[in-house]
């Protein structure tokens, strides 16, 4: 008998039962402990225990929600999915390595031949490339092991850290209250993409996003401190994490340019030494990553694998928008909105569509109150031009890659890195709404953050549908029986299976030591 959503996932009704009861548990948890930390109650105990001395202290709710995150999403992943371009099937079929297990984890070449190991793609993120060979080596690990699955650590990981960073943002700069700000880390944690890329595919978007947070924060202490007077490590620390951030992914690279853009115009209107010296920095990481990208990368490449990368995927088609009377550009241009503001609304409690461009003017509303170097509607001007920035960049990613403004696709990976520039922004919002006295009462947008964050959390059911029922949908429903057929040690039992000779090569491969 099939159990849960009736796609063959679940076999057990035992395991059923289980996962129902944790969610269920997961969900109460979550509600009580909120409702504890809004309400300050003293609960006493025997024994003069208080109950208020530990469940106040804003690192325990942190690590309680990172745990909480882990044993959700890995429950609900259930060994996580084997993606087709991981696996690399069509290539093993021809003897070729190609996939990304397969490449990561070949034993004829070296670690630099497999970081540099073009696949027709090539977009200068070779530090992600890393990351994703430390988790095909904790795969493998772990199926050596008797534990198979494919789970991302660095998913994991950089999500966690994630969290202390953002928590660090919210109430340590922004001064935001601990209730906000947990709250916001919680609409962060709940989006769609970061619970269900749970899976390993590339660390190229989380990765992005930690280093962007980290790069954000270094930014807004440099600006606010008063005036420039010598370089200092600050500054070197702020270019380090600038120009990782352009090497995790282009994505990384667009947000790093964005911020030139923004240091440009504070210049303009205040040309003070501070903004200079940030605008050469994050400048510098453009430069540098572009060097890397068209000067050191292909001789790289060359001397490792004998040939030059292919920036095929670099050009940008901008020849299919003059096609007469084609309308592309139209018909790309209205995905890339319809599919921006998706992204925002699955991130905000899963709103409708009209509700999140509301949003959207409702913060333009608040930055026009404030008065920023002594210029009047400077702060709406930077809020106007970052989003347009925003749309011109999600404009490219349609157009060099239209599977992007699929539904299922900005529910899970890619927007990761603008789920978290929202969130950051709605962080600042509420900074501004507080010093120009715009909330009347705290306690109202605290109980709108709580409900947006459980309607994010009970919307996640209906993304899993939508995420299965597209492009990753035969991956995560074959998946579960590819784990089995690593758990079981007599494979002659699978050799009739369907899913089993489908997947005999990687199968074979990643088995070829035992």
């Amino acid at each position: 008998m099939i159990w849960g959503d009736k796609d063959g996932y679940i076999y057990s009704p035992r395991l059923y039962v289980l996962i129902s009861l944790v969610k269920i548990v997961l969900s109460l948890l979550f509600c009580v402990g909120y409702l504890l930390w809004f309400t300050k109650t003293d609960f006493r105990f025997k024994h003069s225990f208080r109950f208020h001395t530990w469940h106040t202290n804003p690192y325990f709710l942190l690590s309680l929600l990172s745990v909480s995150f882990c044993i959700f999403s890995i429950i609900n992943a259930q060994g996580g999915f084997l993606d087709y371009e991981a696996e690399g099937l069509d290539f093993l079929k021809e003897n070729r390595i190609a996939g990304f297990l397969p490449v990561y984890l070949n034993p004829s070449t070296s670690f630099f031949q497999k970081i540099y190991t073009d696949v027709g793609n090539f977009q200068a993120r070779e530090l992600s490339h890393v990351f994703d060979y430390l988790d095909c080596q904790f795969i493998y690990w772990s199926m050596q092991n008797g534990y198979p699955h494919f789970y991302s650590f660095t998913h994991y990981l950089f999500t966690v850290i994630s969290i202390f960073v953002l928590y660090y943002v919210f109430q340590k700069q922004f001064k935001l209250s601990e209730a906000w700000s947990i709250l916001l880390i919680s609409l962060w944690l709940s989006a769609p993409c970061i619970p269900l890329t749970s899976s390993f595919f590339r660390s190229a978007k989380i990765g992005t996003s930690l280093c962007f947070i980290i790069t954000f924060s270094l930014l807004y202490s440099q600006l606010k401190q008063s005036n420039f007077t010598t370089i200092k490590k600050e500054h070197f620390v702020l270019f380090f994490f600038a120009f990782c951030t352009t090497l995790f992914d282009r994505q990384g690279y667009f947000l790093i340019l964005l911020i030139c853009a923004f240091l440009v115009l504070l210049c303009l209107s205040s040309p003070t030494k501070t903004y200079i010296c940030l605008f050469i920095i994050f400048l510098g990481a453009v430069l540098l990553n572009n060097c890397y990208n068209y000067l050191l990368a292909p001789p790289i490449t060359q001397y490792f694998n004998g040939f030059e990368p292919n920036y095929e995927y670099q050009t940008i088609p901008f020849s299919n928008l003059w096609l007469w009377g084609s309308n592309y550009d139209l018909l790309v241009l209205e995905k890339s909105i319809y599919s921006f503001l998706s992204i925002l609304r699955v991130s905000l409690g899963n709103i409708p569509t009209m509700f999140a461009f509301l949003y959207l003017i409702a913060v333009g509303y608040v930055f026009s109150k404030n008065t920023w170097e002594s210029v009047r509607g400077l702060h709406l001007t930077l809020y106007f031009l970052f989003l347009v920035s925003l749309l011109a960049m999600f404009f490219l990613m349609v157009l060099t890659h239209p599977s992007v403004a699929k539904e299922d696709y900005y529910r899970i990976y890619y927007p990761i890195p603008l789920t978290t520039v929202f969130i950051l922004l709605l962080g600042y919002a509420l900074v501004e709404m507080q010093n120009n006295n715009i909330i009347l009462n705290q306690r109202i947008v605290t109980y709108i953050l709580l409900i947006l964050c459980l309607s994010n959390v009970l919307s996640l059911p209906q993304h899993y549908q939508v995420v299965k029922a597209g492009t990753w949908g035969q991956a995560i429903k074959e998946s579960p029986k590819i784990i089995q057929i690593f758990k079981e040690k007599d494979k002659s039992l699978f050799l009739q299976d369907s899913i089993y000779q489908k997947h005999e090569p990687f199968i074979k491969f990643m088995l070829r030591n035992q």
